[in-house]
């Protein structure tokens, strides 16, 4: 935790943290310390004392290829100390802590890393570096584990591929731990049906789980189709988003921005710095632009980009004019076009086209889900007031999100799922939205606190208190 001995606790009881949290979390560092080193104990005993089977279960992972990186080595070595049966009975950790050399601890650790069986787990909540509460996908049971680090990445609504290991104390997660977003979780639960009818696992009430025991390996390694897509980048109306841009030979500066001062379809957004030039926007309206949209390939993201304060108004492109120069950046070909054929009719004579660009759009990697976004304040602005106008966008999209017909709720709003039909797939909207939100808050990007979404819909917010 890094506080002081003699500080406040952390945890908001009052009394010094000497006095409070501190030995309880030295008992957990020093726990969490001695299980990682009888872990290292039972791999490094397993693979010399049954070399012929961990060859056979490494090709079953590897094939004829037997390089490993750490993570799947990691995952390789979890899975044949708990999972795997040996030709002689058993299964290499449970035979590690019935050796009669190991004292009464060791084999009390190794007897539950040997129980530790995987299951599919939903991230409730999480104190970073403390605990996070899981609820069975499964079962719907719920448990909080301590955990060092995998609480340190986990967020609301995460799925995770986990090993729960039970304890008299507080329960813990052992070995690997692997990260699925909640948009994920259904292919997950369609590979669990997938590996339980090609492994026979017999119909019952525990039949899914059946194929953590029977099919573990398998599971760890699968990859949702969803993040095999090539994600592609949309306009509001539905076309590929490309770098596009044109420029104009201007007679006449002032002559043009007077023709170009026309609002709400030219909205005025400033002069720049040097006072040389003026920017103004071309926008149109939202729901229009919305009706053109045709259905959109799997793993298509929509962008919506807009400075301009008209409510209910988007950007189709950006006009920067100076003595000499009109310039013109677009999102998409088609507005490109479209704003050429608009200083066509409304500049004519004053303007004469010179260039028009188009090049593919290259998101930046800092665009990534986990990664927070660096970004300098627009002009006039400090960063703490580009925070608070990025927040507010933000929050203004969702407002107008819950009166948006889409896809995924059969075309309902969500207002009209809530009211009764779709409400499974609202919810797992709703998760996918919060679980961002969390992330990107961690991540130091401006997201608004959302809890009212759940209020205008009249959904619960906590799992655990219902």
């Amino acid at each position: 935790m890094g506080a002081s001995r003699n500080a406040r606790c952390p945890c908001g009881s009052g009394l010094k943290y000497k006095r409070c949290c501190l030995a309880a979390e030295q008992r957990e560092r020093e726990t969490a310390s001695f299980e990682d080193a009888v872990g290292k104990r039972i791999g490094a005993w397993a693979l010399e004392e049954f070399p012929e089977e961990a060859e056979l279960a490494l090709a079953q992972l590897a094939g004829s290829v037997r390089r490993l990186n750490d993570r799947d080595a990691e995952i390789f070595l979890t899975w044949f100390c708990s999972d795997r049966e040996l030709a002689r009975g058993g299964r290499p950790a449970q035979r590690y802590a019935a050796r009669p050399d190991i004292d009464e601890r060791e084999r009390a650790v190794a007897a539950r890393i040997a129980a530790a069986r995987l299951s599919m787990q939903r991230v409730l909540a999480a104190e970073p570096g403390r605990w996070i509460e899981l609820e069975d996908v499964l079962s719907g049971s719920l448990i909080r584990v301590r955990s060092g680090e995998v609480s340190r990445e986990a967020a609301r609504w995460d799925v995770l591929l986990c090993r729960v290991m039970d304890d008299d104390w507080v329960p813990s997660l052992w070995g690997p731990a692997l990260f699925y977003a909640p948009g994920e979780e259904p292919e997950l639960l369609a590979e669990l049906e997938r590996l339980a009818g090609a492994h026979g696992v017999a119909a019952g009430r525990d039949r899914l789980g059946g194929v953590f025991r029977v099919a573990g390996l398998e599971l760890m390694r699968f990859v949702p189709v969803s993040r095999r897509l090539e994600r592609s980048f949309f306009t509001t109306e539905g076309d590929q988003i490309v770098n596009a841009g044109a420029s104009w030979k201007v007679v006449d500066a002032a002559a043009a921005l007077d023709l170009l001062d026309c609002p709400p379809e030219l909205a005025w957004v400033g002069e720049s710095e040097d006072g040389s030039g003026a920017t103004v926007q071309w926008t149109r309206d939202r729901e229009q632009l919305l009706a053109r949209r045709p259905p959109l390939p799997p793993g298509a993201l929509c962008f919506e980009s807009s400075l301009t304060e008209l409510p209910g108004r988007l950007c189709l492109a950006t006009f920067e004019l100076t003595d000499e120069e009109l310039r013109c950046t677009a999102a998409s070909e088609r507005r490109l076009d479209a704003a050429i054929e608009f200083v066509e009719e409304r500049l004519g004579a004053l303007a004469e086209l010179r260039e028009r660009t188009v090049a593919p759009f290259e998101p930046s990697p800092s665009r990534g889900p986990r990664a927070a976004r660096r970004r300098e304040p627009p002009a006039g602005l400090t960063a703490q007031e580009a925070r608070e106008l990025e927040r507010q966008l933000l929050d203004d999209h969702f407002r107008r999100w819950l009166d948006e017909p889409l896809a995924p709720l059969g075309g309902r709003t969500p207002r009209e799922a809530a009211a009764g039909g779709a409400r499974g797939e609202l919810e797992a909207l709703l998760r996918g939205i919060e679980n961002r939100a969390e992330r990107a808050r961690r991540a130091g990007t401006p997201w608004p606190d959302l809890r009212w979404l759940r209020d205008e819909l009249g959904l619960q917010h906590d799992r655990l208190a219902a």
